[in-house]
């Protein structure tokens, strides 16, 4: 596949986040709410591959809570953006 042809996934996927289309789990940390593809998110990363696991209780739930203490909402949205774009924005923070 050319490197073209991946960004070209990549923005798709991400517009369809953004879009709120076909979204099937929302990660709720506080007052903030963040829609995602399972699908996605496993194919991205060993993480959300072991949390969509069978066995765990978040693979069969639509809402995900996530301890605001462990992650921030910024920084999920940052991960996130990471796992739709390929991408990290650094900021002096």
């Amino acid at each position: 596949m050319s490197l073209e042809k991946y960004r070209e996934i990549l923005r798709n996927q991400n517009r369809l986040r953004n879009e709120r289309i076909a979204c099937d789990v929302v990660f709720q940390i506080g007052q903030r709410n963040f829609l995602a593809h399972r699908v996605v998110l496993i194919a991205r990363m060993e993480y959300f591959a072991a949390m969509f696991n069978d066995r765990m209780q978040e693979a069969a739930e639509f809402a995900v809570p996530l301890d605001p203490k462990i992650v921030s909402p910024e920084v999920f949205d940052e991960i996130l953006d990471y796992v739709y774009t390929n991408e990290i924005n650094f900021s002096d923070e």
